[in-house]
């Protein structure tokens, strides 16, 4: 939410002029409009807004939890907000009156006053929206976008799995670390890379890892390339029913 510069101290102070500086000592009662007005500017800048909201990406359910867990205690501030609009717009209502009926009181600072009215009444009605239902619906979507999204990248990062089945047909008729090298190796590393990217396939990310990271030149004999062969074999039946 923003903050108008017109619902400042410093604004009051420039719009009331010398003027009602002295009458604000003198023959009327103090206004503590700038009092007011620096209570209600605090509140709103004690408010986390950036990180009220649900954002739009995230890189796991576990952020989006740990942010959703501290909406709760950030929410605090927001009630905190509220109150002192309804008592800067309540004040503020008070004062008006008073202003435009001393005659030496100028047109203007009567006009700054019913503008902060108008400004704190439309504050209002945008914090009547900013609910604790409203802002834990954010996190809800933010999880099934989430899991939308990892739906995508699965079907992307399934593709790698019919390319290495492909591959290991091939090096099985040719196990030898060459032919691993040209047919397998860039597929494995490519589902390897990939699945240390996805909390769904985190049970299996240090297989992969491993996996992936073998070069071809230390499958120097059949054996190793055909022994190699099954542990690829037994990582892709662990990893497809992973797959959202």
């Amino acid at each position: 939410m923003d903050y108008s510069n017109e619902l400042t101290k410093a604004k009051w102070i420039e719009k009331k002029g010398l003027v009602m500086k002295v009458l604000d000592k003198t023959t009327l009662e103090k206004t503590d409009m700038g009092k007011e007005l620096d209570k209600m500017h605090s509140a709103y800048k004690g408010v986390d807004w950036a990180n009220l909201s649900a954002k739009s990406a995230y890189d796991s359910p576990a952020e989006i939890d740990e942010a959703e867990h501290e909406l709760p205690n950030r929410f605090k501030a927001v009630v905190t907000f509220k109150s002192s609009v309804t008592e800067m717009l309540d004040h503020a209502k008070k004062v008006l009156p008073v202003l435009r009926s001393h005659k030496f009181v100028p047109s203007k600072v009567g006009d700054y006053v019913a503008l902060v009215i108008t400004k704190c009444a439309d504050m209002e009605k945008d914090l009547d929206g900013l609910t604790m239902p409203n802002l834990t619906k954010g996190y809800e979507d933010a999880r099934q976008n989430f899991a939308a999204k990892q739906k995508v990248m699965a079907a992307q990062l399934a593709g790698w799995i019919p390319k290495i089945k492909a591959g290991i047909q091939i090096v099985q008729d040719d196990p030898t670390g060459a032919t691993y090298g040209s047919k397998l190796w860039q597929s494995v590393r490519g589902l390897g890379v990939a699945a240390g990217k996805y909390d769904f396939l985190q049970p299996v990310q240090p297989e992969w890892k491993v996996i992936s990271s073998l070069q071809p030149g230390t499958l120097t004999d059949k054996n190793k390339v055909l022994a190699h062969l099954l542990k690829i074999e037994a990582l892709v039946e662990k990893t497809e029913p992973l797959m959202p």
